[in-house]
């Protein structure tokens, strides 16, 4: 006969997935609550989608009935005359093309020397920070000679000066 041993004395082995057994056990408990509610629902769920389907139809027939009722009163000679009017119609500065009021821009409205304070005597250069047409023309040669230099796409001339 073999010798009884207190089944509590026994080593006891670490369960090492405990944390990710409980995590599978919770997704598990909670498809198996969601199958049980589906279940349990299932009606409902059928009634809530054909009403939204009813909705939508409805919907949809008050579009169509509108689209109907804009076709049915659809007159083609007053679309015509109505083409023409419009073809015909003077522009006037006052108004934009599609028909509101234009207001002025601010620089109709008030002048430079009164939007900077500047005494009307003094003169304001507008062309300040462009090149003269010397300045441009230099500009103009030395870009060439950059982009002739520098450039990948560049022809280079053997034995001819840069000069252009």
């Amino acid at each position: 006969m073999a010798p009884m041993v207190d089944p509590t004395s026994s080593k006891i082995v670490p369960l090492i997935a405990g944390p990710r057994m409980l995590t599978i056990r919770r997704k598990k408990m909670k498809k198996h609550k969601r199958r049980k509610r589906f279940d349990r629902d299932y009606f409902k769920y059928q009634k809530y989608h054909r009403q939204k389907k009813l909705k939508a139809e409805k919907v949809f027939r008050v579009r169509m009935n509108e689209m109907m009722k804009t076709l049915e009163s659809f007159d083609p000679m007053e679309h015509v005359q109505d083409t023409i009017k419009r073809a015909q119609r003077q522009w006037s500065t006052d108004l934009t093309p599609s028909g509101k009021k234009k207001y002025p821009h601010w620089s109709e409205l008030m002048a430079l020397e009164e939007l900077y304070d500047v005494p009307k005597d003094d003169y304001i250069d507008k062309r300040a920070g462009l090149p003269s047409e010397e300045d441009a023309q230099k500009i103009a040669h030395l870009r060439k000679q950059y982009e002739l230099k520098y450039s990948r796409n560049a022809v280079k001339v053997e034995g001819g000066s840069d000069d252009s």
